[in-house]
């Protein structure tokens, strides 16, 4: 809520880019750091829900969840392959292309 005041009480000021990049440090800070708790709270959920699992009980489930991973990674890596070969990016000479054509 702070954060939405200052900045709708702020903005018709029209701070200089340094006064912003200085107001902005807290929030990116914010947002890095919860970036930084994601990756280990997922990882420590997919450890302790396969802990909890009774492989013998359960193995149609493991199987089929297992197998769903392994199509759907493999399917997101032949569609990242087919998209940078289609749209090639970094390819300096689209670049020119488009610039050419304005």
């Amino acid at each position: 809520m702070v954060g939405i005041i200052l900045g709708f009480s702020i903005k018709p000021l029209q701070p200089s880019v340094e006064v912003q990049s200085l107001l902005a440090y807290p929030g990116e800070l914010f947002i890095r750091a919860l970036s930084l708790m994601i990756l280990p709270c997922v990882i420590f959920s997919l450890f302790v829900g396969a802990g909890s699992l009774n492989i013998k009980s359960n193995g149609k489930i493991v199987a089929i969840t297992f197998g769903y991973f392994i199509l759907t990674s493999l399917f997101n890596a032949f569609y990242g392959v087919i998209l940078a070969l289609v749209f090639q990016p970094g390819d300096p000479s689209v670049l020119k292309n488009t610039s050419n054509e304005t």
